[in-house]
């Protein structure tokens, strides 16, 4: 897989005349993993749609490599990128595999079969998320994990330059949690990541977004961001920030029975 650069400017989306996403600007270059993080609501999934196309911007601009993607045939912009959200909820009638040769589809004409370089990428997507072993398994037979695992890999069958993953963790055991979010590092693809845990944006994210309301709250590299000020002010919660042992990465630890703003959930 080659990397694309990412340019989003300025993004703003609204949904049923309510403002979600407010002047947001995210870029990656080639290569580069960057995280979206911020509490439920904050708008890391509105931004990511756009990213991808399934929400249309009311101001701003995306580019990848210096084109705007709107100006891009949909065709073309799924050979370019690939996502895994979390509205996908693979309840198919189909096996895995078939699952995955839809990640083939873009570069193929209607109704054409998958030749040997297809049937060579679906194998690779599958042994790259490990369900090598479920690729004639029916998907609506398949555990919550499973499923977030074959999708992935129809993600990576499409070869994207740019991947776009809304937690892609969910329903993933620890050691799938990991490989999962080694994978883009691993294939040098361009990826923007939303996830909550905050220990994982920190080891495997170059950069890191804080979204809060619908706004940009700050960016930069893990260490920058990932402050005990900065998690009580977006996420109302205490919590130490130390270096990692090993890593030197930022390694958060929570007080569960210390809340910052000492406010009932409700």
């Amino acid at each position: 897989m080659s990397a694309a650069r990412l340019d989003a400017d300025g993004v703003s989306v609204e949904v049923a005349g309510r403002r979600i996403l407010d002047e947001v600007t995210v870029r990656a270059a080639p290569g580069q993993v960057v995280g979206i993080v911020g509490p439920n609501g904050c708008g890391k999934s509105t931004l990511l749609r756009a990213l991808v196309r399934t929400l249309t911007p009311v101001s701003g601009t995306i580019r990848l490599d210096g084109i705007d993607i709107a100006t891009l045939p949909v065709r073309r912009t799924a050979q370019l990128m690939a996502a895994v959200l979390q509205d996908a909820t693979g309840d198919f009638d189909l096996r895995a595999r078939d699952v995955v040769a839809m990640g083939r589809a873009p570069f193929k004409r209607m109704f054409a079969r998958d030749g040997a370089e297809d049937e060579r990428l679906i194998d690779e997507a599958l042994a790259l998320v490990g369900a090598g072993h479920l690729a004639d398994r029916p998907i609506a037979l398949m555990s919550g994990g499973e499923r977030q695992r074959v999708l992935i890999a129809r993600a990576l069958a499409q070869q994207p330059r740019l991947l776009v993953l809304d937690e892609p963790t969910n329903h993933l055991d620890i050691r799938h949690q990991f490989d999962v979010l080694a994978l883009p590092g691993a294939l040098g693809v361009t990826a923007v990541v939303a996830l909550h845990d905050l220990n994982l944006a920190a080891h495997y994210c170059d950069l890191i977004h804080v979204l809060d309301r619908g706004r940009q709250v700050c960016s930069g590299e893990p260490a920058e961001v990932l402050t005990t000020d900065l998690i009580r002010s977006v996420y109302g919660v205490r919590a130490e920030v130390r270096p990692h042992p090993d890593t030197g990465r930022p390694q958060v630890t929570y007080d569960p029975d210390d809340f910052a703003d000492q406010r009932p959930f409700l």
